[in-house]
C-alpha cells in the first residue's frame, strides 16, 4: 500500500520550486547533514556527515521524486505529479507526520494525538493531507485526515500557517484535530535574503523549549549551498550543518 496526500491549488499556484525559496531553473537538490560542534578558537568541527534527502524537480518546478534518508538507506520515497485541477498528488511509503509535526522517517505506531492513522496490513499508512490555500497560492491550513478519504471524525492533527505582509512564513501552529489541543509551536524571523535566520519552538503549554539561529553560505545564482544552524537555549551550543549540492537546467 502507498500512502496518499492531496492537496488543493489555485490554477496560478506557485511552483514548488519557488516555494521553496529556489532560484534558478533548479533541477534537483542533494542535502547532507554534518553533525559537531563549534570551537571556540575556530571554526565548525564536524564529527559525522550523512545523506539526508534528496529532490527531484522538472523543468517547470514541480517537484517528481523526493527521497529521505536514514544511516545513508532511502527510508521515504516520494513521487509526485500534478493533476488536471492544479492540485498536487503525492505517494509516498511513510507516514506524513508524528503528531509534532517533523517527518517520520521510520515507520512506527503513532502516538494518541487525537485519532490514529489507519495501518494497513503491510505495516504502512494511509492519509490525506488536506491542503487550503489563499489567493497567492500560499497554504494557510493543512489537515490530516486517517484513512483514504476525507471525513471530519477521521481528522488527524490541523496545521496553521501565518504569513507576513511580505509573503514570508512567520509561525505555524499545530493542533490536534479532534480536541484543539496545541501540539506544538514554531515562530520564524528573516535574514535580508529572505532565509530563517532564527526559529523559536514552543511546546504544548506555549512554553519556549528550543531556540535556533541560522547563517548561510551561498551559491552564485543566490541559492544557499551550506546552512549552519546553532541551538541557543543551552550551554552546548550543539551545531548541526546542512550541505546542498544544487544542479541545474544546463539550457536554462
Amino acid at each position: 500500500m502507498v500512502a496518499l496526500s492531496l492537496g488543493t491549488f489555485a490554477a496560478t499556484r506557485p511552483s514548488d520550486r519557488e516555494r521553496a525559496g529556489l532560484k534558478g531553473p533548479v533541477r534537483t537538490v542533494h542535502v547532507d547533514v554534518a553533525y559537531g560542534r563549534m570551537n571556540v578558537a575556530g571554526p565548525f568541527v564536524e564529527a559525522r556527515r550523512e545523506i539526508l534527502e534528496e529532490t527531484s524537480y522538472n523543468a517547470a518546478g514541480d517537484i517528481v521524486s523526493r527521497r529521505f534518508f536514514d544511516n545513508g538507506a532511502p527510508v521515504v520515497v516520494e513521487s509526485w505529479a500534478t493533476l488536471p485541477d492544479g492540485s498536487r498528488l503525492i505517494h509516498s511509503n511513510a507516514p506524513a507526520d508524528d503528531g509534532t509535526g517533523f517527518r517520520t522517517t521510520r515507520l512506527r505506531p503513532q502516538p494518541q494525538v487525537g485519532l490514529p492513522l489507519l495501518k494497513a496490513s503491510d505495516g504502512e499508512y494511509t492519509f490525506v493531507r488536506a491542503c487550503t490555500v489563499d489567493g497567492a497560492g500560499r497554504v494557510t491550513q493543512e489537515t490530516l485526515y486517517s484513512g483514504a478519504t476525507v471525513n471530519p471524525k477521521t481528522a488527524y492533527a490541523v496545521s496553521r500557517f501565518v504569513y507576513s505582509t511580505t509573503g514570508l512564513l512567520t509561525e505555524i501552529q499545530r493542533t490536534s484535530a479532534q480536541t484543539n489541543r496545541l501540539l506544538n509551536k514554531v515562530v520564524y524571523t528573516y535574514d535580508r535574503q529572505k532565509n530563517v535566520e532564527q526559529e523559536y519552538v514552543y511546546g504544548p503549554e506555549n512554553l519556549l523549549l528550543s531556540r535556533y539561529a541560522f547563517t548561510y553560505e551561498y551559491d552564485d545564482r543566490g541559492n544557499w549551498t551550506k546552512r549552519t544552524g546553532t541551538r541557543m537555549d543551552n550551554d552546548g551550543g550543539a551545531t548541526v550543518v546542512l550541505i546542498r549540492t544544487i544542479t541545474y537546467d544546463a539550457a536554462r
